[in-house]
């Protein structure tokens, strides 16, 4: 009798050994797939984080250029040209007369061509050499 309890405790210690075994491969299962998840959302997470890096930095970019845009004034009376040489045409206003911008004046900075500035006056945009201006503002 002590010999059938005995195979009986050894029988029931292997099934609880094999519960335990099938349940610790099921937890371990388990977790595999949660890290799999998990490592699959970081990577969209970083996907997006990357493009929404992607997009601030164009729009640094754009803010940045937008930002040489700045106040001068002229120092003596000057003509706008069209082009930057001053072997150019002026630019002309509605009536057709050429810009002439006095001085003093307060123009915006667009741009810089060689030696002169691309600037605005009035709605008109056009060149202005930079020996005739002063205090360029970012």
């Amino acid at each position: 009798m002590k010999a059938t309890r005995f195979f009986q405790v050894m029988l029931l210690s292997a099934a609880a050994a094999l519960c335990l075994n099938a349940n610790a491969q099921a937890v371990r299962s388990q977790q595999s797939r949660h890290v799999e998840k998990h490592e699959q959302a970081v990577k969209v997470d970083e996907k997006k984080h990357a493009e929404q890096r992607a997009v601030e930095h164009k729009g640094d970019v754009k803010k940045n250029n937008k930002s040489h845009k700045g106040s001068m004034r002229t120092t003596t009376t000057v003509k706008l040209r069209k082009k930057a040489a001053n072997n150019t045409h002026s630019v002309k206003d509605k009536r057709g007369n050429n810009v002439v911008i006095p001085e003093g004046a307060s123009i915006t900075y667009l741009g810089s061509k060689g030696n002169y500035y691309k600037v605005r006056y009035k709605g008109y945009t056009g060149y202005v050499a930079k020996k005739y201006t002063t205090g360029y503002a970012r």
